[in-house]
């Protein structure tokens, strides 16, 4: 604390009038010399005052560290980092928690649409609608045409997210749009899958349709879309379908999803993945454990992207314990075990 001094001198300090005024005598020697007195003695009274002040400050000083703790450096840290807290601003501590450290696709840095996050919990239910809307679960992947507006609003209220699922790469001609489609659009028929056929997706025709609906999804409420059958370059087509086919077809697909601000994933297709990874927010994967084809999916991870993972135990050569395994290739995904038919019935693991 800074303190102001003032120090008065009273004039005629010496008054000896009676003395000779001569200019020898000590009362002449005495008025020469007199500014000089008073400067010295005020030298020596501001030292004294000064002296004074200081050590009062210092005893004041001492006595104040006595009482309180927060005269030692630990103190200062402990109360610098409890003030820090109390007011929700980063502590001031050298000791920090490690955070993970994921990449960014473009899609994720100015994205208006979902973006799900590894580890996402889900059911999905392609049969009919689920009977069980209360799982405690992120999100339900349903049919896209088979669910209404109404239950997929109440879905959203229940605090679900809602994947909506097609057929981007075949024409099922069950579906209200079928008759959208030419002959011209479609190939071979899908081996399996009764009234299911392999589409052009180079056609413009089946673009549109597609197109149609991704806007479907969104006017339901569909946080993002799950297209199904992108993989015809794997299968016998008869359309002479691509890789480089199917990479266009993604895009395309992407491209009409996030303007909608519809989040959109890759089902299957693992050997698109390092080429489809900048546009793709998810993806939906089948079988990795039991075809032992994990590994590229991982990249999803990598951006902190979910793969929402299914396994059919029934259906192919792979137990529970198999799928459940913490090395088997799908640690940190989605899992979940169903019947090939996806109906309600599912599985998770412990």
């Amino acid at each position: 604390m800074k303190r102001n001094i003032s120090i008065t001198t009273t004039n005629g300090v010496v008054k000896k009038g009676s003395i000779a005024s001569d200019s020898h005598t000590p009362l002449a020697r005495l008025k020469r010399n007199r500014s000089s007195c008073l400067c010295i003695l005020g030298i020596i009274a501001l030292l004294v005052v000064v002296g004074l002040g200081v050590g009062l400050g210092v005893g004041l000083t001492r006595k104040s560290g006595q009482n309180s703790p927060s005269n030692s450096p630990r103190a200062d840290t402990q109360s610098s980092t409890k003030s820090s807290t109390s007011t929700g601003l980063p502590s001031t501590s050298s000791t920090s928690t490690p955070t993970a450290t994921f990449k960014l696709r473009p899609s994720q840095t100015a994205a208006a649409q979902w973006q799900p996050t590894a580890g996402e919990t889900w059911q999905i239910t392609l049969i009919k609608p689920p009977n069980n809307t209360d799982l405690a679960v992120t999100a339900y992947d349903l049919d896209l045409f088979d669910n209404s507006l109404a239950f997929i609003a109440n879905l959203k209220l229940k605090g679900h997210r809602v994947i909506c699922y097609f057929s981007a790469g075949s024409y099922e001609d069950w579906r209200p749009d079928a008759k959208n489609f030419t002959k011209a659009d479609y190939g071979k028929a899908m081996d399996g899958w009764a009234g299911e056929w392999w589409l052009d997706t180079n056609s413009q025709n089946v673009r549109n349709i597609i197109a149609n609906r991704i806007a479907l999804a969104q006017s339901k409420g569909c946080d993002a879309i799950d297209p199904d059958n992108i993989n015809g370059y794997q299968n016998p087509t008869g359309l002479n379908l691509t890789e480089a086919d199917a990479i266009s077809f993604l895009r395309f697909m992407s491209i009409e999803a996030h303007n909608r601000g519809l989040a959109i994933g890759l089902k299957n297709g693992g050997e698109l993945v390092s080429d489809v990874i900048d546009f793709m927010d998810f993806a939906v994967q089948e079988s990795c454990v039991a075809y032992g084809e994990c590994g590229p999916y991982r990249t999803f991870l990598e951006y902190n992207s979910p793969v929402f993972h299914i396994e059919y135990p029934a259906d192919t050569n792979v137990t529970v314990a198999e799928i459940c395994a913490p090395k088997n290739g799908a640690q940190g995904f989605s899992t979940i075990i169903k019947h090939l038919k996806l109906d309600d019935w599912a599985e998770y693991c412990p």
